[in-house]
């Protein structure tokens, strides 16, 4: 299929994915736009793959699955590391 037809039929698929699941318009577009961006590279590197509407659903499951966990091990760093100040304690 031709990229921006596969493009045509997967967007809406692929956005309505991941619009309820973020809650957020803006990373869902952030998310879709990567999915596309990995849909890409896959076909640089193979052009005979065929990209179906499952690759499209994990492909976008797991850029969401990454963002979780990037957002949940900045959020431990960021409570478990106390806040460093050029001085020093008074004694």
């Amino acid at each position: 299929m031709q990229l921006l037809g596969l493009y045509d039929a997967a967007l809406p698929q692929v956005y309505g994915y991941l619009l309820p699941r973020c809650g957020n318009r803006t990373l869902a577009e952030d998310l879709t736009a990567e999915v596309f961006r990995v849909a890409l590279e896959h076909l640089r590197a193979d052009p005979c793959a065929e990209l179906s509407r499952s690759w499209f659903i994990v492909t976008a499951r797991s850029r969401i699955i990454d963002r979780w966990r990037r957002s949940a091990r900045r959020s431990t760093r960021s409570t478990a590391a106390p806040a460093r100040t050029g001085s020093t304690p008074a004694t």
